[in-house]
Protein backbone atom coordinates (compact mmCIF):
# COMPACT_ATOMS: atom_id res chain seq x y z
CA UNK A 1 0.00 0.00 0.00
CA UNK A 2 1.66 3.41 -1.31
CA UNK A 3 0.31 5.84 1.80
CA UNK A 4 1.06 8.75 -0.17
CA UNK A 5 -1.02 7.84 -3.38
CA UNK A 6 -4.01 10.17 -2.06
CA UNK A 7 -6.28 11.02 -4.89
CA UNK A 8 -6.31 14.85 -4.25
CA UNK A 9 -8.80 15.31 -7.07
CA UNK A 10 -11.63 13.45 -5.93
CA UNK A 11 -11.74 14.47 -2.22
CA UNK A 12 -11.92 17.67 -3.79
CA UNK A 13 -14.62 17.18 -6.20
CA UNK A 14 -16.79 14.49 -4.07
CA UNK A 15 -17.70 13.15 -7.44
CA UNK A 16 -19.73 10.74 -5.51
CA UNK A 17 -22.34 8.64 -7.83
CA UNK A 18 -25.66 7.18 -6.01
CA UNK A 19 -27.69 5.21 -8.85
CA UNK A 20 -31.17 4.88 -8.00
CA UNK A 21 -33.76 2.80 -9.33
CA UNK A 22 -35.51 4.99 -11.53
CA UNK A 23 -37.16 3.58 -15.33
CA UNK A 24 -36.10 6.95 -17.42
CA UNK A 25 -32.56 7.08 -17.14
CA UNK A 26 -31.61 10.93 -15.60
CA UNK A 27 -28.69 12.50 -13.93
CA UNK A 28 -29.88 15.42 -11.24
CA UNK A 29 -26.27 16.83 -9.20
CA UNK A 30 -27.67 18.10 -5.70
CA UNK A 31 -25.60 21.60 -3.98
CA UNK A 32 -23.30 19.15 -2.53
CA UNK A 33 -21.95 17.85 -5.88
CA UNK A 34 -23.18 14.23 -5.57
CA UNK A 35 -24.67 13.08 -8.68
CA UNK A 36 -28.14 11.36 -8.83
CA UNK A 37 -27.97 8.88 -11.65
CA UNK A 38 -30.55 6.04 -12.90
CA UNK A 39 -29.47 2.59 -12.70
CA UNK A 40 -30.10 1.92 -16.59
CA UNK A 41 -28.10 5.42 -17.72
CA UNK A 42 -26.21 3.60 -20.85
CA UNK A 43 -23.14 6.32 -20.64
CA UNK A 44 -22.63 6.13 -16.74
CA UNK A 45 -23.07 1.90 -17.05
CA UNK A 46 -20.48 2.20 -20.48
CA UNK A 47 -18.03 3.63 -18.47
CA UNK A 48 -18.57 1.18 -15.26
CA UNK A 49 -17.90 -1.47 -18.03
CA UNK A 50 -14.77 0.48 -19.22
CA UNK A 51 -13.20 0.80 -16.04
CA UNK A 52 -14.02 -3.13 -14.79
CA UNK A 53 -12.57 -4.38 -18.18
CA UNK A 54 -8.82 -2.41 -17.64
CA UNK A 55 -8.49 -2.83 -14.14
CA UNK A 56 -5.77 -5.50 -14.28
CA UNK A 57 -4.38 -2.47 -16.30
CA UNK A 58 -4.76 -0.80 -13.32
CA UNK A 59 -3.14 -2.98 -10.70
CA UNK A 60 -0.24 -3.83 -12.97
CA UNK A 61 0.48 0.32 -12.96
CA UNK A 62 0.06 0.36 -9.72
CA UNK A 63 2.68 -2.69 -8.82
CA UNK A 64 4.76 -1.37 -10.85
CA UNK A 65 5.11 2.53 -9.16
CA UNK A 66 4.77 0.48 -5.61
CA UNK A 67 7.85 -1.23 -6.85
CA UNK A 68 9.98 1.84 -8.18
CA UNK A 69 8.92 3.82 -5.07
CA UNK A 70 10.04 1.40 -2.89
CA UNK A 71 13.29 1.46 -4.32
CA UNK A 72 13.00 5.42 -4.18
CA UNK A 73 12.37 4.81 -0.44
CA UNK A 74 15.32 2.48 -0.05
CA UNK A 75 17.94 4.61 -1.79
CA UNK A 76 16.90 7.43 0.96
CA UNK A 77 17.09 5.25 3.63
CA UNK A 78 20.56 4.03 2.74
CA UNK A 79 21.75 7.73 2.38
CA UNK A 80 20.29 8.83 5.77
CA UNK A 81 22.66 5.21 7.04
CA UNK A 82 25.78 6.64 5.24
CA UNK A 83 25.30 10.00 7.19
CA UNK A 84 24.69 8.35 10.39
CA UNK A 85 27.98 6.55 9.54
CA UNK A 86 30.11 9.16 8.80
CA UNK A 87 29.20 11.44 11.76
CA UNK A 88 32.42 12.79 13.20
CA UNK A 89 33.48 15.06 16.14
CA UNK A 90 32.78 18.29 13.53
CA UNK A 91 28.71 17.45 14.04
CA UNK A 92 29.02 20.85 15.61
CA UNK A 93 27.69 21.89 12.18
CA UNK A 94 24.35 23.10 11.46
CA UNK A 95 22.00 20.06 12.05
CA UNK A 96 20.41 20.86 8.28
CA UNK A 97 23.95 20.32 6.78
CA UNK A 98 23.99 16.67 8.07
CA UNK A 99 20.43 15.59 7.34
CA UNK A 100 19.65 13.56 4.85
CA UNK A 101 17.31 14.73 1.91
CA UNK A 102 14.12 13.59 2.88
CA UNK A 103 11.90 14.00 -0.19
CA UNK A 104 12.15 10.51 -2.04
CA UNK A 105 13.03 11.22 -5.42
CA UNK A 106 10.15 9.60 -7.43
CA UNK A 107 8.21 10.96 -10.32
CA UNK A 108 5.68 7.93 -11.58
CA UNK A 109 2.11 7.53 -11.05
CA UNK A 110 0.79 8.23 -7.65
CA UNK A 111 -3.11 8.73 -6.46
CA UNK A 112 -4.43 5.34 -6.90
CA UNK A 113 -8.05 5.53 -6.23
CA UNK A 114 -10.89 2.97 -7.06
CA UNK A 115 -14.34 4.02 -7.06
CA UNK A 116 -16.63 1.18 -5.27
CA UNK A 117 -20.31 0.35 -5.73
CA UNK A 118 -22.11 -0.18 -1.71
CA UNK A 119 -25.39 -0.99 -1.03
CA UNK A 120 -27.50 1.85 0.80
CA UNK A 121 -29.92 1.93 3.03
CA UNK A 122 -32.85 3.33 0.98
CA UNK A 123 -31.70 -0.02 -1.31
CA UNK A 124 -30.31 2.31 -3.86
CA UNK A 125 -26.02 1.73 -4.94
CA UNK A 126 -23.64 4.12 -3.68
CA UNK A 127 -20.51 4.43 -5.74
CA UNK A 128 -18.01 5.71 -3.73
CA UNK A 129 -13.93 6.61 -4.03
CA UNK A 130 -11.79 5.06 -1.86
CA UNK A 131 -7.86 5.72 -1.61
CA UNK A 132 -4.72 3.79 -0.25
CA UNK A 133 -6.01 0.88 -2.61
CA UNK A 134 -3.98 -2.67 -2.44
CA UNK A 135 -4.84 -6.45 -2.86
CA UNK A 136 -4.87 -9.22 -0.67
CA UNK A 137 -5.91 -12.29 0.13
CA UNK A 138 -8.13 -12.21 -2.38
CA UNK A 139 -9.70 -8.89 -2.01
CA UNK A 140 -9.38 -5.21 -2.75
CA UNK A 141 -9.06 -2.39 -0.18
CA UNK A 142 -8.83 0.61 0.98
CA UNK A 143 -10.12 3.84 2.70
CA UNK A 144 -13.03 5.77 1.81
CA UNK A 145 -12.25 9.61 0.69
CA UNK A 146 -15.83 10.89 1.41
CA UNK A 147 -18.36 10.25 3.64
CA UNK A 148 -21.11 7.99 2.32
CA UNK A 149 -24.70 9.67 1.57
CA UNK A 150 -26.85 6.68 2.55
CA UNK A 151 -24.84 4.48 4.57
CA UNK A 152 -25.03 5.94 8.23
CA UNK A 153 -22.53 3.16 9.37
CA UNK A 154 -19.39 4.22 7.19
CA UNK A 155 -17.28 7.56 7.92
CA UNK A 156 -14.66 9.31 5.32
CA UNK A 157 -11.26 7.20 5.91
CA UNK A 158 -12.78 4.05 7.07
CA UNK A 159 -11.42 1.54 5.54
CA UNK A 160 -13.80 -1.17 3.46
CA UNK A 161 -13.00 -4.58 1.52
CA UNK A 162 -14.58 -5.00 -1.43
CA UNK A 163 -14.57 -7.45 -4.85
CA UNK A 164 -13.90 -7.15 -8.43
CA UNK A 165 -17.83 -6.50 -9.23
CA UNK A 166 -18.31 -3.61 -7.33
CA UNK A 167 -15.52 -1.68 -8.74
CA UNK A 168 -17.27 0.77 -11.09
CA UNK A 169 -13.84 3.21 -11.94
CA UNK A 170 -10.16 3.77 -11.29
CA UNK A 171 -8.05 6.54 -11.25
CA UNK A 172 -4.02 7.25 -11.27
CA UNK A 173 -2.14 10.71 -11.89
CA UNK A 174 0.77 11.07 -13.51
CA UNK A 175 2.80 14.41 -14.76
CA UNK A 176 -0.19 16.65 -13.32
CA UNK A 177 -2.58 14.85 -15.66
CA UNK A 178 -5.82 12.22 -14.53
CA UNK A 179 -6.09 8.56 -16.55
CA UNK A 180 -8.70 6.42 -15.93
CA UNK A 181 -12.00 8.61 -14.36
CA UNK A 182 -14.51 6.81 -16.42
CA UNK A 183 -17.56 7.77 -15.12
CA UNK A 184 -15.95 11.43 -14.81
CA UNK A 185 -15.91 11.44 -17.98
CA UNK A 186 -19.32 10.25 -18.56
CA UNK A 187 -20.24 12.73 -15.96
CA UNK A 188 -19.25 15.91 -17.35
CA UNK A 189 -22.72 16.55 -19.31
CA UNK A 190 -23.71 17.16 -15.54
CA UNK A 191 -21.14 20.15 -14.72
CA UNK A 192 -20.81 23.77 -15.39
CA UNK A 193 -19.19 25.02 -18.17
CA UNK A 194 -16.50 26.33 -15.74
CA UNK A 195 -16.34 22.91 -14.27
CA UNK A 196 -16.09 20.67 -17.36
CA UNK A 197 -13.53 22.53 -18.64
CA UNK A 198 -11.48 22.83 -15.75
CA UNK A 199 -11.89 19.17 -15.72
CA UNK A 200 -10.69 18.72 -19.66
CA UNK A 201 -7.57 19.98 -18.81
CA UNK A 202 -6.47 17.67 -16.23
CA UNK A 203 -7.72 14.45 -17.61
CA UNK A 204 -4.92 12.72 -19.63
CA UNK A 205 -6.32 10.43 -22.62
CA UNK A 206 -7.13 7.13 -21.83
CA UNK A 207 -5.23 4.85 -24.07
CA UNK A 208 -7.79 2.08 -24.08
CA UNK A 209 -5.67 -0.40 -26.12
CA UNK A 210 -2.51 -0.19 -24.18
CA UNK A 211 -5.15 -0.61 -21.00
CA UNK A 212 -6.57 -3.91 -22.50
Amino acid sequence: MIKIFQNTLIAGLGLGLVACGDVEPKIDVDNDGVVYASSDNTDVNAAMRQARNTLPYFWRTYNKALAEFNLAQAALDRRAEEQAKNKTKKDNAPEKDNAPEDVISYEGPRDFSIKVSLRATDGSLEHIWVNEVEQKDGLMHGNLANDPINLPNLRIGQRIDFNNFQVSDWAYSLDNFFYGHFTTRALLPTMSGEEADAMREILGENNLADMQ
